[in-house]
């Protein structure tokens, strides 16, 4: 952060960057919970 000049420091490259992070990490976890679904337990 710039504390001394005050200057905008966001700019589109890094607010785009950090949303495809964002997209990137939840497509991650879509695809994890496909690969591996969750098990249901059944109780006799």
């Amino acid at each position: 952060m710039d504390y001394k000049d005050r200057s905008n420091f966001n700019n589109p490259l890094l607010i785009s960057t950090a949303a495809a992070a964002l997209l990137f990490t939840l497509t991650g976890l879509v695809l994890l919970w496909q690969r591996f679904p969750p098990r249901r337990k059944f109780y006799r």
